[in-house]
């Protein structure tokens, strides 16, 4: 009778030998890889429940997305010392890590630009664009991608689905420019506010 560590064992040689047979060029092993990796999706969803589903449906599909590429990209360091679902929990643990943190970060940098245009005197308030000066100085200073996605955001009201449709891109590519945009805004704001 086998018992569950050789039976571990076992599976993690074969998870080995599987993961060999894909980096050798094997076409026939790749479904089976496929198959095992199914587990991300189910991992990542019970990482996300665990923790108060801060991610969120949009959040927990980009998540699962990074984990299959950074897994395929890290195949060759599969080392079978656990089985492939073992190896892809720790991956999983971490870039699911990454993007909580990651969410929380681009939040406050939101509230920190929405604080910025609310603390505007009512003078500032009005829609001409030289209002926002120093806002629109800021947004040439950064990407031009992240700058325009971020003007159809917020100077022409447009939600993330019409500016995705618009150019063409996925609504999860159009909130990783807009975040990164405010990223990059943020410092830009702040040391004209402290100028100001």
């Amino acid at each position: 009778m086998v018992n569950g560590h050789e039976r571990r064992a076992h599976s993690a040689d074969s998870d080995l030998a599987l993961v060999h047979r894909v980096l050798a060029g094997s076409h026939g092993a790749l479904p089976l890889l496929a198959e095992r990796l199914r587990c991300v999706v189910r991992t990542a969803q019970l990482m996300d429940q665990k923790q108060g589903y801060p991610l969120g449906s949009e959040g927990l599909g980009d998540l699962t997305q990074d984990v299959l590429v950074l897994a395929w990209r890290k195949l060759g360091e599969f080392e079978g010392l656990s089985t492939l679902e073992g190896w892809i929990y720790g991956i999983c643990l971490l870039e699911h890590q990454n993007a909580v943190r990651r969410k929380r970060r681009l939040r406050e940098e939101a509230q920190v630009l929405a604080a910025h245009n609310r603390a505007r005197p009512a003078a500032a308030l009005d829609p001409d664009p030289w209002a926002f000066e120093e806002v629109h100085a800021a947004l040439r200073r950064i990407g031009r991608g992240e700058a325009r996605i971020i003007r159809l955001k917020h100077f022409e009201g447009h939600s993330f689905e019409e500016i995705a449709r618009a150019l063409g891109l996925s609504p999860n590519t159009v909130k990783a420019r807009y975040y990164r945009g405010l990223g990059e805004l943020r410092p830009l704001l702040e040391k004209e506010a402290r100028r100001g």
